[in-house]
């Protein structure tokens, strides 16, 4: 493998992450109700 194979690959696996953690939420709350990760970000938000 040459550095571009090696960008490539890369950029494929932090997209891969980013769908797994965006399908990850939905599952959640598909089984109880909410995201952990939403419901943080919503509480941290300012007042």
């Amino acid at each position: 493998m040459d550095d571009k194979d090696l960008r490539a690959l890369d950029e494929y696996v932090l997209r891969l992450e980013g769908l797994a953690r965006k399908y990850e939420c939905e599952i959640q709350v598909i089984n109880t109700g909410s995201c952990g990760a939403l419901d943080s970000q919503r509480d941290a938000g300012p007042d």
